[in-house]
């Protein structure tokens, strides 16, 4: 089983190597959250060439049959071969795992199942009432699906209601209420999916039905990783949302039901457990490219809706056959990561800043204007004095100056 797993890997190694390659070598990981590959050719004269491809299915499918035939969850590859077919694989479970980045090397986890904590874990609850309203966000519904049919010339097919039943049931396996009005959306659909076509309602996220909802935080979130970027989460910083304290610093989180996905690894998720500044029941993004940590979409599924209708108002949209995109306004938000110098003004919503290459010592004064920055890195760069940082919540700090100090 693990052999015929391995062998579409190897052969996909051989068949992108590039002309006159002596060996191939492959890092991979993967899990249930997904795959990583890293790795390269060495061609005569011994010039390493990078850029192994990476086989996503074939490397999940190989998890699959470890995890079935080992109970491993999730597994670092290693994979060498030669022109010849000849390979050399090597599977380890958790205790120790290739990372890649920075400095890469080797991580030891002596303790499977210890998991870093999150820093959204540690701040204060929010205290605010739901924003959403059922009544509200039916009608808004109902007039989004009007206005939908008359801009496609046809009315929006869409799976039957839940039933109260079906949603009690959802209710006790999620262990969460659904926030009021997205429990009244699926009493008058369950999703927007009929078979393998879906109608993306939710601005190009297809609406999970209620049994893929309650699958999403009950079986495929299981056993992953705090956040995406897994073989980094010992050097990882997770960014507040805008507006600040709204949503809790986290990777994941118990509290956020994933309810749309874009079919990409992101999805919008229902925030029942927010920050400080948060109200349960708003929408975030959260997923594969949410890697630094989720970003806040709306307090409710009613407002969003109120939004949707907006937009539409507007004529800001465009019809793609039978898909309507709708067009969000151009943002000029203030950003929260630089890579380049310090700028003359600094944001105060700068989280992350990464010097490269200063050609002078670089003062740091200037980041004290930003009393949110946790990462402040300076590469082949120098300072004279760290002290303007020492007030600021710096998580990860790293320097790697081009001469000594």
């Amino acid at each position: 089983m693990v052999e015929q797993a391995v062998r579409p890997i190897v052969e996909a190694l051989v068949a992108n190597a590039p002309s006159g390659w002596t060996h191939a070598v492959l890092h991979g990981w993967a899990g249930r959250g997904g795959t990583s590959a890293t790795g390269g050719y060495t061609p005569p004269k011994d010039r390493w060439n990078t850029g192994v491809p990476n086989p996503h299915r074939e490397l999940m499918a190989l998890a699959e049959t470890l995890r079935k035939d080992r109970g491993w969850e999730p597994v670092s590859l290693e994979f060498q071969c030669r022109p010849s077919g000849e390979y050399r694989f090597v599977a380890f479970h958790d205790a120790i795992t290739r990372v890649t980045g920075m400095g890469s090397g080797f991580q030891v986890v002596l303790d499977p199942d210890y998991r870093l904590p999150q820093p959204g874990l540690q701040q204060e609850p929010g205290i605010a009432a739901p924003a959403g309203d059922p009544e509200t966000a039916v009608a808004r519904f109902r007039a989004y699906l009007e206005r939908r049919a008359a801009i496609l010339g046809h009315r929006d097919e869409l799976p039957p209601p839940a039933t109260a039943a079906a949603l009690d049931e959802a209710e006790r396996r999620l262990g969460r209420r659904l926030p009021a009005d997205l429990r009244a959306l699926y009493t008058i659909a369950d999703g927007d999916g009929i078979g393998y076509e879906n109608r993306y309602l939710f601005q190009g996220n297809a609406w999970l039905s209620l049994k893929s909802l309650v699958a999403e935080h009950t079986e495929w979130s299981a056993g992953e990783r705090p956040w995406y970027g897994w073989d980094l989460e010992w050097d990882a910083v997770v960014f507040d949302t805008t507006p600040a304290d709204t949503v809790r610093r986290c990777g994941a989180h118990p509290g956020w039901l994933r309810f749309a996905t874009s079919e990409d690894g992101n999805f919008l998720a229902i925030d029942t457990d927010p920050a400080r500044n948060g109200r349960p029941g708003q929408l975030i993004r959260t997923g594969r490219d949410y890697d630094e940590g989720p970003a806040y979409l709306a307090d409710s599924v009613t407002a969003l809706l109120g939004h949707y209708l907006e937009l539409l108002d507007q004529g800001a949209y465009e019809r793609h056959g039978d898909h309507l995109s709708l067009l969000e306004p151009a943002g000029d938000r203030a950003p929260r990561q630089i890579i380049g110098e310090i700028p003359d003004e600094v944001p105060p919503t700068l989280q992350a800043i990464h010097i490269n290459n200063a050609a002078a010592l670089v003062d740091l004064a200037p980041l004290t204007a930003a009393p949110h920055l946790r990462r402040l890195h300076l590469n082949r760069s120098t300072t004279a004095d760290l002290t303007p940082v020492r007030e600021l919540p710096v998580e990860s700090l790293r320097i790697t100056p081009t001469t000594a100090i």
